[in-house]
């Protein structure tokens, strides 16, 4: 049974003298693929087992452990409680935050997370979490992204006293806070991205989107506005929905443009839930908003921006399964609708 008591470890127990005197930086070069390459915090007297260099994540092996440390010696700190870091490498087809990259994954891994935080970054949301295994073991980790590769830093013990014990996750927090790539590509999206635009008679808006989203023709637009309808699909699957519409006037609220979606998929048999607040818009006066709907026999998440671009409204909707249908398909969906929002501006 999860302890619910467990709470994340975010700063050391150990004083700075104490951690500067027990741990060391490493730099793992050799036996990394190129891309790899990284520099951690270890505690000294540790050793270190690598994939090697033909080892890369791809399409056919998606997750892979990289590299492996654990005490080289039986006076090495961690020693006594079967600790090690593992750190994975993982190869994204897809936009995706890290956070739900690894709710995703820990499961799969035999992992329940007891405690997750989600870190705002250029790269998305990484998750920083720590979980126990079905043998016990206390996982302290965090995952990294770096265009269309994820690492995901594991430090683990096997407790052998309180698990509550924050103490036994300052091995994996020092690891997961200076872990770094030694050259990192600095792209932001693991797909290729282009730019839409909403060209309307007096205003025109635009945002990032990956190549991946697929135009639909024929969607309706307001008078001196504009509208775009992409869908991203995989054979005859239809794997998310998105909707952005400009207006054409000032008096117009996005309310009203947001209703006219809503109403046009009502008709199509979706029942909505009241909408909550879920964020704000990071480049202007932008509120979204979440709907839980019913829809053809599933349960469906509509997330929704408002907002307005040199004061014409403007209205977005992202349509996807919910996390417990498809988490995979909810993942991508919410982290294409959060590059949108962050993207979206005037023209």
């Amino acid at each position: 049974m999860i302890d619910p008591n467990i709470k994340l470890l975010t700063n050391p127990v150990s004083s700075k003298a104490e951690i500067e005197k027990t741990f060391m930086e490493a730099r793992i070069q050799d036996g990394i693929f190129p891309a790899g390459a990284f520099r951690i915090a270890l505690p000294k007297l540790w050793g270190v087992d690598t994939a090697g260099e033909d080892i890369i994540p791809s399409v056919e092996r998606p997750v892979v452990p990289i590299a492996r440390f654990t005490p080289g010696h039986k006076g090495a700190v961690g020693s006594d409680l079967d600790a090690k870091v593992v750190v994975y490498g993982a190869y994204l087809e897809r936009v995706l935050n890290g956070a739900d990259w690894l709710r995703a994954f820990a499961p799969s891994q035999g992992w329940s997370l007891v405690d997750l935080r989600e870190l705002p970054t250029a790269f998305g949301l990484m998750g920083d979490a720590v979980a126990l295994s079905h043998d016990g073991r206390l996982h302290r980790m965090l995952t990294i992204k770096d265009g269309n590769h994820l690492f995901l830093v594991d430090g683990s013990v096997r407790p052998d006293s309180d698990p509550k014990d924050p103490m036994l996750q300052e091995i994996g927090l020092l690891a997961c806070s200076r872990f770094s790539l030694l050259s990192p590509s600095g792209r932001y999206f693991a797909e290729e991205m282009t730019r839409q635009s909403l060209q309307g008679a007096r205003v025109s808006a635009s945002f990032l989107l990956p190549v991946s989203w697929t135009v639909v023709e024929g969607i309706d637009a307001p008078r001196d506005g504009a509208a775009l309808h992409f869908i991203q699909h995989n054979g005859k699957s239809n794997l998310g929905t998105l909707i952005a519409v400009l207006g054409g006037d000032c008096e117009t609220h996005a309310t009203a443009l947001e209703a006219i979606v809503l109403d046009k998929l009502s008709a199509q048999g979706a029942m909505f839930m009241p909408s909550s607040t879920v964020g704000q818009g990071t480049q202007g006066d932008f509120e979204v908003v979440q709907f839980d709907a019913r829809w053809q026999e599933r349960a469906h998440t509509v997330l929704s921006l408002r907002g307005r671009i040199d004061g014409r409204p403007v209205s977005i909707q992202m349509i996807s399964a919910t996390s417990e249908v498809n988490i995979e398909q909810w993942a991508v969906n919410r982290r294409v609708f959060d590059i949108v929002a962050q993207t979206l501006s005037s023209v």
